[in-house]
């Protein structure tokens, strides 16, 4: 039955509404961009493309593609999450309320968003080939620019621990490292006690100096065994949190050791990236 133009307008109110939930509360309504996306651009290509429409489809009641593509996604999404588990730079998530079952590092409910993601994926995709222009183009690169700026501005609080995050270490011992250009915690980490004292002007061995690398330490063991190798912590969820909130472990240990940090199950979602250079 083919659909009626009130359908398109309760699908784009739809997407709207969900996609203003998951902006105004990004903690508890983040998976409704799953679908908010496919439910705004449907209604667009169905105008432009019917054929390829998945609205389309359904009005037809030809339900194939739908299922071929939501399955791809799934089995797309399981291959991610299986060369995630495994790889040295990953994705850590954490998800309030489902952190106890999890396969890999997602929980099982987080794999119904693949399904959902290729949905969205032809539809824009096939969405933007028909709305092909120059002016289009320099619009769509323009704001995938602002995006990925906007997400190192309000997603990312730290990529490297600095000496003003060691615990343990006074206000005085920091500054005196941050004159002898010690303000990276791994490159304090792999000097010796002698150099240290010699860069900042602190007693080796014991007192605030050996305080300050025994932290460092502590914080460069975190990254993994490869010696050589800089882990940058990166969060993809809000609210920004402070440098040092980011740095510090969460208050939960991780189940695996060297896998990075997981937070309770009241906080906000969050995924943890690991890259290692």
């Amino acid at each position: 039955m083919p659909l009626a133009p009130h359908d398109f307008r309760l699908s784009t109110l739809l997407g709207v509404t969900l996609l203003a939930g998951a902006m105004v509360l990004p903690a508890v309504l983040h998976p409704l961009t799953w679908g908010a996306l496919w439910l705004l651009a449907e209604p667009l290509l169905y105008r432009v493309d019917p054929q390829r429409s998945l609205f389309g489809d359904i009005g037809r009641g030809a339900w194939g593609r739908i299922v071929r593509l939501m399955f791809g996604g799934l089995v797309a999404g399981v291959l991610w999450e299986a060369y995630n588990a495994l790889s040295r730079a990953k994705w850590i998530y954490t998800v309030p309320f489902l952190e106890q079952l999890k396969i890999f590092e997602m929980p099982p409910l987080g794999f119904v968003g693949f399904a959902f993601f290729a949905l969205e994926a032809w539809s824009l995709y096939h969405l933007c080939r028909a709305w092909r222009s120059a002016w289009r183009a320099a619009f769509a690169l323009g704001f995938v620019v602002l995006a990925l700026l906007g997400l190192d501005r309000w997603t990312v609080s730290s990529t490297l621990p600095y000496v003003d995050d060691l615990p343990g270490v006074s206000a005085t011992a920091r500054t005196r490292l941050e004159r002898g250009g010690l303000r990276d915690v791994f490159r304090l980490a792999a000097l010796a006690p002698d150099s240290v004292a010699a860069r900042s002007g602190l007693p080796p061995g014991g007192g605030d100096g050996g305080a300050a690398r025994d932290a460092a330490r502590d914080r460069d063991a975190a990254r993994g065994p490869a010696p050589g190798r800089r882990r940058h912590e990166r969060r993809a969820a809000r609210p920004r949190r402070s440098r040092q909130s980011v740095a510090r472990p969460p208050p939960r240990p991780p189940p695996h050791p060297g896998r990075g940090s997981r937070l309770g199950a009241g906080g906000p979602p969050r995924a943890w990236f690991r890259v290692v250079t």
